[in-house]
């Protein structure tokens, strides 16, 4: 869901197709870790090293997000608040099979 382009003053943007927005860098990280996508051992017991490892990887690949304009401390506040949205969207859908 990352797309690059030259247009984006940063070089490249994410859309989640599930949410159907454009948000920050965490938010597939979000989704999948707080809709029950991931057992709730990884998630109660292993957060902060899930999210080291994706911010450490996001890292290494970045040009425009280096840590010195996008700390981890940003990234994890990007996180809880997708999290939440994940969830409220979760909560307000329409349910199909009802």
């Amino acid at each position: 869901n990352i797309f690059f382009s030259e247009k984006s003053p940063s070089g490249w943007q994410v859309i989640d197709f599930q949410l159907s927005i454009k948000g920050p860098v965490p938010t597939d990280l979000a989704y999948i870790m707080s809709t029950g996508t991931v057992k709730p051992d990884v998630y109660e017991k292993h957060e902060e090293q899930v999210l080291r490892a994706f911010y450490d990887e996001f890292q290494k690949h970045t040009v425009h997000y280096k840590s010195d304009v996008y700390p981890f401390e940003k990234f994890v506040e990007e996180y809880v608040v997708m999290a939440h949205v994940s969830l409220y969207s979760y909560c307000l859908r329409p349910r199909a099979f009802e």
